[in-house]
């Protein structure tokens, strides 16, 4: 970020690097875009950013960017977005992305710090009109040493307290972000090409591969997007299953009311959510940004980073298996084990070819039972025969739940907006329940008393259905488009977003 540091840092990232080649900026300038060349293969949008310069917006677009990063900060001499200046931008049909940059080394000072610049931040991205939920990046604009992580990483919990991990993100280079994100502190990754040895983190979404380039005469940084989802918002904010959603709890006896689940490091958020029950105590799973975290009811709904990365689409499920807690992701296109007793290690099962729409397990007599979406069909593996994926022949849309009751595996799945059940006891005979209406990508199950439960989502509620009702499908009161469920001591939860 050469324009990103403060006007009175005399030797700017751009100087360093020119200097550490002893060659001139022109040199540095031939240099990068062999950079950018490896990174544009799979890039999925390009973008600028800067500071003091004004490019047009009319121009930026018409340049072929799609997104502008800009600052938040405590600077009054023009460098910070304002409200007209992103109305300019989204009128003109570009994204925004938003930094906080007050120095670049403020990521040095701690928590406290981080707790306050991120109230600030927030305050002034709201006033530019962010919408709630989105991420903001906080800068590392230093090559940052190992020795100088743990002050790094107290900042970013300083941030995560306000924020969320789920909406905590970082610019830097390849090292500091690496171990922002191995250490759990972040979800977003923005990487810069400095500091950074021509390495890059899979799991940042944006990176910055040049600097120093002309837009409409202003003083630009050239960016990458890497995923669908880089934290964008303006002209073509992400909506629907891949932005993170607020969680919220329902249980029967309280009348389905809906209460959002917080802890002190901010609102529990996810694009898919996942729950079990250990003993009494209730824990979810949500996923953000490829990421998996963990909140846990006895532990104040603390949303803590699993370290599970590179999670694809909304594919997520966790099971209890005498008191060890494993939790399933897909990864590359195979599905992926995790233990809590071996350190939430990411294993490949080998099951691979899968929909990273949806998964379910189950447990049966102490053997792990995993369902999948291959070619449109529900396939099944299993631990004890070395996770072998069979065709069970049941046709599924995007999504599949399943459960087991008295011995017997059964399995749920929507298409064309009706519930279908099948029994591996009945030869996994495919029968419609008559449940119609509901959204092909939101279905749970569980089993109660000897009662089977189905819950699905239909305009934005979710609805509630049983074995012993005729499978009468009754509306929950209860907002969302996705849902987790579980039962303590004989009282039905609802987890929604």
């Amino acid at each position: 970020m050469t324009h990103h540091q403060n006007q009175q840092v005399a030797l700017s990232r751009r100087a360093l690097l020119v200097a550490a080649t002893g060659g001139s900026a022109a040199l540095i300038t031939g240099l990068a875009p062999r950079v950018a060349e490896a990174a544009t293969a799979s890039a999925v949008a390009t973008g600028v950013d800067y500071s003091w310069g004004r490019p047009s917006p009319a121009v930026t677009a018409a340049s072929g960017y799609s997104f502008v990063c800009r600052y938040v900060s405590y600077d009054t001499t023009g460098k910070s977005l304002s409200a007209s200046e992103a109305q300019a931008l989204i009128a003109a049909g570009l994204n925004i992305v938003l930094v906080w940059e007050n120095s670049a080394s403020e990521a040095l000072n701690g928590y406290a710090t981080g707790a306050q610049s991120a109230r600030d931040a927030q305050a002034m991205a709201s006033a530019c009109g962010m919408p709630a939920g989105r991420p903001i990046y906080f800068a590392v604009d230093l090559d940052a040493t190992p020795g100088q992580q743990a002050a790094i990483d107290s900042y970013f919990d300083g941030v995560a307290s306000v924020l969320g991990y789920g909406r905590t993100g970082a610019y830097g280079g390849y090292y500091p972000i690496q171990r922002l994100f191995n250490d759990g502190k972040i979800t977003w990754g923005w990487q810069t090409y400095a500091w950074s040895g021509g390495q890059w983190d899979s799991r940042a979404q944006l990176r910055q591969t040049l600097n120093g380039i002309t837009v409409d005469g202003a003083d630009c940084d050239l960016d990458e997007a890497w995923a669908a989802d880089y934290g964008q918002w303006g002209a073509s904010t992400p909506t629907g299953n891949g932005v993170p959603r607020q969680v919220y709890e329902a249980a029967s006896n309280a009348g389905w009311r809906a209460l959002p689940v917080s802890g002190s490091y901010g609102a529990v958020t996810g694009t898919a959510v996942a729950s079990i029950a250990l003993d009494t105590t209730k824990i979810i799973y949500t996923l953000n940004g490829g990421a998996v975290f963990e909140a846990a009811s006895n532990a104040g709904w603390q949303n803590l980073n699993t370290g599970i990365g590179g999670a694809q689409g909304t594919a997520l499920a966790a099971l209890n298996l005498n008191g060890v807690k494993l939790i399933y992701t897909v990864v590359d296109g195979y599905v992926h084990e995790a233990a809590s007793n071996a350190g939430w290690q990411n294993l490949n099962t080998g099951i691979g070819g899968v929909s990273t729409s949806s998964i379910s397990v189950i447990q049966l007599n102490g053997v792990k039972y995993i369902y999948s979406i291959v070619g449109g069909y529900v396939y099944e593996a299993n631990s004890a025969n070395a996770w072998r994926n069979l065709n069970t022949g049941i046709p599924a849309g995007s999504t599949v739940a399943a459960i087991t009751l008295n011995g017997t595996k059964i399995i749920y799945t929507v298409r064309g907006g009706m519930v279908y059940e099948a029994a591996s006891n009945a030869g996994w005979q495919n029968l419609n329940t008559g449940i119609s209406g509901v959204s092909d990508n939101a279905l749970a199950a569980m089993s109660m008393a000897g009662v089977k439960y189905i819950y699905t989502s239909a305009n934005g509620y979710i609805y509630e259905a049983n074995s012993a009702n005729a499978w009468r499908n009754l509306n929950s009161g209860v907002v969302g488009t996705t849902a987790a469920v579980m039962n303590i001591n004989g009282v039905k939860l609802i987890y929604s977003a």
